[in-house]
């Protein structure tokens, strides 16, 4: 079954500086108790001004990936690490057993962050808490597939303590089929420009794409250029459900 939500359908929280358009992969099944599927809780699009700040806030159980896009935000979090993240600089917090973090763009900065910010459901509660950092070769993986975050059995830049692999490509006048899905749950995120799927379905910026139960590849094609987030999840893994923002 192939699932699709509308930019329209996302929850919208601004705090002026701060702006959220947060996107609940299980919004179409249906399961007003559980708006996440699988491991996979919470994928929100992030915008922060110059200015803003995010200050200093714990986080329990959620495996939070940093995905940048635009601009510099500086992360510190009570692992003593204070740390500039941008387009080729990204982070995973694997909060656990407990994490705090700061957020912020300073006034002085000339370019706004955006940004994705993905909660994901760990496979146990209170483990040990961690925060990685990796650096990407370039911004962008030109009509490929590339490997963002994935399982502790991957070979991903950034690890989550979680069945879910989380890859991204840039489309420039192309077009590219999903990654080899083998019957498992996957999630398409527009995060700019515009794609069409199949049927010449179209999908603009902030349109998301659930696929579940299926087995064949889908070809995303492009007119112009787009941006895209593409996750791959276990839905039969243990993961808890616990985390404030990931549950």
């Amino acid at each position: 079954m192939i699932y699709i939500a509308n930019p329209t359908e996302r929850r919208l929280i601004d705090q002026g500086k701060f702006i959220v358009k947060s996107n609940k992969p299980g919004i179409k099944l249906g399961n007003p108790k559980d708006l996440g599927v699988g491991p996979l809780g919470q994928v929100d699009h992030a915008t922060l001004k110059p200015g803003a700040i995010i200050p200093m806030h714990s986080h329990r159980n959620d495996e939070i990936l940093s995905y940048m896009r635009k601009g510099t935000m500086f992360h510190r979090d009570s692992k003593n690490n204070e740390v500039p993240l941008d387009h080729t600089h990204m982070m995973v917090m694997n909060a656990g057993s407990g994490i705090m973090h700061e957020e912020g763009v300073p006034y002085k900065s000339q370019e706004e962050v955006e940004m994705l910010q993905i909660f994901i459901r760990p496979k146990a509660d209170d483990l040990e808490p961690n925060v990685e950092f990796a650096e990407f070769d370039a911004m962008d993986s030109v009509n490929e597939w590339r490997l963002i975050g994935g399982p502790e059995s991957s070979s991903a830049p950034l690890i989550v303590r979680s069945e879910v692999w989380v890859y991204d490509t840039h489309l420039d006048q192309s077009s590219i089929e999903t990654p080899n899905l083998d019957g498992r749950t996957s999630y398409l995120y527009v995060f700019d420009g515009s794609v069409t799927l199949k049927n010449n379905q179209p999908l603009e910026k902030g349109s998301a794409v659930l696929f579940q139960n299926e087995e064949d590849l889908f070809e995303l094609k492009t007119t112009e250029e787009a941006d895209l987030v593409f996750f791959i999840l276990d839905e039969k893994s243990t993961y808890t459900r616990s985390g404030a923002y990931s549950g």
